[in-house]
């Protein structure tokens, strides 16, 4: 299922989504391609190898998501540009403050007509449909960055669900949200208290929160953060949506911290998990290991690997990943904690982040897809 291209200083590797069995209908492909920085970026290498694959795929582009280099956005958006001429996706640009470009991950998807959602005339969605349900995608969508945090939070909130109603669709329907908020550690109870009361007055019950990545890193907006989602709405019973338990964690709820751990959705062509920015968090909701990282990065990996094992999956089925680190030294930690219990090759990302609590060092969210 794994390609892999090197192209100017890039590591790059494209997982396609099994679209069905032989004689299953025709369904849609999508794919998630996620390109490594392991040098000083060369915008130009790095998008043409992203729109090389692309094409090769017969895809279009859902959204982009770019970590680190937030100091370089204007030149990156030039050359991505000239690559793929308007930008008709949306695109997330996050990083903290001297942190260097790691990496880009696609999100695209082949055999469907993509509808490009715009808000102020800059797009923040793309929605595609197929027999079983329809899907929007949403990125790069931000406030106000002169009001204050708690009003910015409620406007992005209020923001995502108006993109929705273009496509026909409500914040009922999101099963994944990126929050990437800005230093975090400043007002996080106070974001949470503003999701709570959002999701309350839309009457969520907490059964159907989303799957969520609460993450400190900024944006060249200067906003108080910006949010991504995913939204799904079922054309017949045969898509599910359903939310997933931690065997190793209590539910975020239990604490008043508004999203859940793994969100499943079933489809008659394969099943996808979305795991939720996860950490070193254990039974009670306390965080372990504090102080140190070896106990952080294996606490938080055997708890994605409990989650992934309860939906009979493993780290081969991994689509794809971001690993968060609040210091460049712990990348090596983490790569030689893979190494050293041997698991499979998986595409992911490493940056630089702040997590949500000051003891925290690590954090990682995945994607996975069964049949």
């Amino acid at each position: 299922m794994i390609s892999d291209v090197f192209r100017g200083g890039v590591d790059l590797v494209s997982v396609p989504i099994l679209a069905g069995g032989d004689g299953a209908p025709t369904r849609p492909r999508e794919h998630f391609i996620s390109a490594r920085s392991v040098g000083d970026p060369d915008f130009g290498s790095l998008f043409a190898g992203l729109a090389a694959t692309v094409e090769q795929k017969k895809a279009a582009v859902l959204a982009m998501t770019i970590l680190g280099g937030c100091g370089l956005q204007a030149q990156g958006l030039r050359a991505l540009r000239d690559v793929f001429g308007r930008l008709e996706w949306p695109v997330t640009w996050v990083g903290e403050p001297g942190c260097p470009l790691t990496g880009v991950q696609v999100h695209a998807v082949s055999g469907a007509k993509v509808e490009p959602l715009f808000s102020n005339g800059l797009a923040v969605g793309s929605g595609f449909e197929d027999t079983d349900a329809t899907y929007c995608v949403l990125g790069g969508i931000s406030a106000d960055p002169s009001l204050p945090r708690p009003l910015q939070t409620r406007q992005v909130f209020e923001a995502m669900e108006s993109v929705l109603r273009q496509a026909d669709m409500d914040f009922s329907q999101v099963f994944r949200t990126w929050l990437f908020i800005d230093r975090i550690l400043d007002w996080y109870p106070a974001f949470n208290a503003v999701r709570t009361g959002f999701f309350e007055d839309l009457a969520l019950a907490l059964g159907s929160v989303p799957a969520s990545t609460g993450i400190g890193l900024a944006n060249p907006l200067e906003s108080a953060l910006v949010a991504g989602a995913l939204a799904l709405r079922p054309k017949s019973p045969s898509a599910r949506v359903q939310r997933v338990f931690s065997p190793l964690q209590c539910p975020a709820t239990d604490y008043r911290s508004s999203f859940s751990r793994a969100v499943e959705v079933a489809l008659p062509a394969c099943r996808k998990l979305f795991v939720s920015g996860t950490a070193s968090i254990d039974a009670e909701g306390k965080t372990a290991h504090t102080g140190d990282i070896q106990g952080q990065i294996a606490q938080t990996m055997e708890v994605v690997q409990a989650i992934l094992e309860s939906r009979r999956m493993s780290w081969s089925n991994v689509t794809r990943a971001i690993a968060y680190v609040t210091h460049p030294d712990i990348v090596a930690r983490f790569e030689e904690y893979c190494a050293t219990r041997r698991l499979p090759r998986f595409p992911f990302i490493t940056t630089q982040a702040v997590i949500c609590r000051g003891d925290l060092l690590f954090e990682v969210e995945v994607d996975a897809v069964a049949a």
